[in-house]
């Protein structure tokens, strides 16, 4: 007999939905320069912007009025629309490093709003640029003494303007009875993007690939390979190297930069993480230049589980921590590498207090992803205000794990949905708020092990019925079937609400419960 209660809490659950998708059209002149490359909310969640590989900027805005409406009739919180669009950055030739520098967008950040415009950080390997898009509305002529039709458009007065001689003027209206005064009417909006500053370029020797504003809403950082700078946004030309990791001989490098992140209530605190699986936390208050780190994440330092074994020949490449967050409340830091997502607590620096496997499955064909230089893709994180995590894979399946219900669900992002599993039924979700002093979801601090994955989509026969964290991957992967050039690198999560925006190749989807 079924169990009414168990029924009525799985009826409760909120399920991901795929709910929207927005594509360029495809230009086979162009190759993959359509493919998007970067993808940041507001901190409101309102807008949506996207970057691309072409250096084009897409702004999208959340407008649920006259949108879709769930089976109960109530406007859906998540529904985007096009705002504007405008191209970043052009393609250059650095004359001094015998360089071309691409016009891709590797980061978008936006500013808090102060007033009606928005305004936003965008870079590329070289260029950091501070951009204004404000609406302007046009202004049309009317009450013309003639029969005129305004037909051209004056962007620097704003006015529309005729294009007709004075001849053709006389042709079509011999007489004027009356005389009138034109009227100036207010027209539709349009969106301005403005270019409020270009940082110094010469500032950066290598490609800029981190970038985050602190929340005094005054200062940023910017990081390339082997060094991080402290901007003021209102200085342009100059800017302070708080990290400086380039040795003296490039023979003895060993070790770059490959993210950073502002903790969300302290402007004075911030992480970066590194190719050999490092997270450093600093603190400004301590020194200014930031030659040693108030304390360091490893998972080198951990003497069991993950940490005991790692002395194979692909270990450092599996290794790198290709993105690393605080969560929200910055309690914890949430780190992605090759093979998993791993979440630390900021009081416990010797071992990660969880590690969620992604790609386990692939542990069998380290040659493969070798020889195909796999090892190399930098998969990004999205954090949710709940603590709760997104993070992509290839065959455009990505991971929505929600840590307090220990439950893993994994998505194909298409068009329409082709596949939405989850390992795990479960009541209706909790709050992910991570506030109990002994942290009782991960078992007094003892690190635990997944059983989460893309090997359960591939699963073969009967049905596990081990579906919670700790089991491992007893699973028969079908490695052919993956296709690895289509793969999730970009994604972000709403601030306020269960939605998350994902980017694959040239399509942007949008999930939300």
């Amino acid at each position: 007999m079924a169990d009414p209660v168990a029924e009525s809490q799985e009826e409760k659950q909120s399920d991901w939905k795929f709910t929207q998708w927005f594509r360029k059209m495809d230009n086979p002149d162009e190759g993959d320069s359509d493919f998007l490359s970067a993808v940041e909310f507001d901190d409101t969640g309102k807008f949506l912007a996207t970057g691309d590989r072409s250096g084009h900027i897409v702004i999208l805005e959340n407008d649920t009025s006259g949108g879709p409406t769930t089976p109960e009739g109530k406007p859906v919180n998540v529904h985007y629309k096009f705002y504007a669009e405008f191209t970043s950055h052009s393609p250059e030739f650095d004359y001094v490093r015998s360089l071309a520098v691409e016009e891709k967008i590797n980061k978008i950040k936006w500013l808090p709003r102060t007033n009606e415009s928005l305004y936003m950080l965008t870079t590329n390997d070289r260029q950091i640029k501070l951009w204004k898009i404000h609406e302007k509305e046009r202004k049309n002529l009317t009450s013309f003494n003639l029969d005129v039709q305004p037909a051209r458009y004056s962007i620097r007065s704003g006015i529309s303007m005729s294009s007709a001689s004075p001849l053709d003027l006389q042709r079509t209206n011999p007489i004027v009875k009356t005389l009138k005064i034109p009227k100036v009417v207010k027209g539709e909006k349009v969106k301005f993007p403005f270019l409020k500053k270009k940082y110094a370029k010469d500032v950066h020797q290598f490609n800029i690939g981190s970038l985050d504003v602190s929340t005094d809403g005054e200062t940023f950082l910017s990081g390339d390979n082997l060094r991080i700078n402290l901007w003021n946004l209102s200085v342009s030309d100059s800017s302070y190297n708080i990290v400086d990791m380039k040795p003296a001989d490039m023979q003895n490098l060993s070790e770059i930069i490959t993210s950073l992140d502002y903790h969300p209530s302290y402007s004075n605190i911030f992480l970066y993480s590194s190719s050999l699986g490092n997270i450093r936390y600093c603190d400004l208050r301590m020194r200014a230049l930031v030659d040693q780190e108030a304390k360091l994440f490893s998972i080198r330092r951990d003497n069991t589980g993950d940490g005991e074994d790692n002395k194979g020949f692909f270990d450092e490449m599996t290794q790198n921590v290709t993105d690393a967050k605080f969560s929200k409340g910055g309690r914890f830091i949430i780190s992605r590498d090759y093979m998993s997502v791993k979440i630390w607590d900021v009081n416990m620096e010797r071992r990660p207090v969880q590690v969620i496997h992604v790609h386990e499955y692939l542990r069998e064909k380290m040659w493969d992803l070798y020889e195909n230089d796999l090892f190399w893709d930098n998969f990004g994180l999205g954090i949710s205000s709940k603590g709760d995590v997104v993070t992509g894979s290839y065959s455009n399946y990505f991971h929505l794990y929600n840590l307090a219900e220990a439950q893993d669900t994994f998505v194909q992002a298409s068009q329409p949905p082709l596949s939405v599993t989850s390992t795990s039924k479960s009541s209706q979700p909790r709050p992910s708020t991570y506030s109990q002093d002994d942290i009782a979801m991960f078992k007094d601090g003892k690190k635990k092990k997944t059983g989460m994955g893309l090997g359960n989509l591939f699963k073969r026969g009967k049905k596990s019925k081990k579906k919670n964290y700790g089991d491992g991957y007893p699973f028969n992967i079908d490695f052919e079937s993956l296709e690895f050039d289509k793969k999730i690198l970009e994604c972000a999560w709403h601030p306020q609400d269960d939605a998350v925006a994902i980017a694959g190749q040239n399509n942007l989807y949008i999930y939300a419960k």
